[in-house]
């Protein structure tokens, strides 16, 4: 899995066939009202979602590099660059 496997998400076909017959089901309902509110409340709730993955993106891609700089450590050299010749 290449590094950032992880985040490519493949729904089963019966996932998707449920996800497709709700939102057909809002498309058909003639309560616009509701379904202009619950639009709203969505797109607040999509917004933050949204905010809370990317910041926890961040911090993940931030400790896998934690991560490689521990395991793979630089070694320094024994005396300064000006110092060897």
């Amino acid at each position: 899995m290449a590094w950032a496997g992880w985040l490519v998400y493949e729904p089963t076909l019966e996932q998707e066939l449920e996800l497709e017959k709700q939102a057909l089901a809002i498309k058909e309902d003639g309560r616009h009202e509701e379904v202009a509110q619950l639009a709203a409340a969505l797109t607040k709730q999509t917004f933050y979602q949204q905010q809370i993955i990317q910041q926890s993106i961040y911090q993940i891609r931030a400790l896998e590099a934690k991560v490689i700089c521990l395991s793979n450590p630089v070694k320094q050299p024994d005396r300064p660059w000006w110092r060897i010749f």
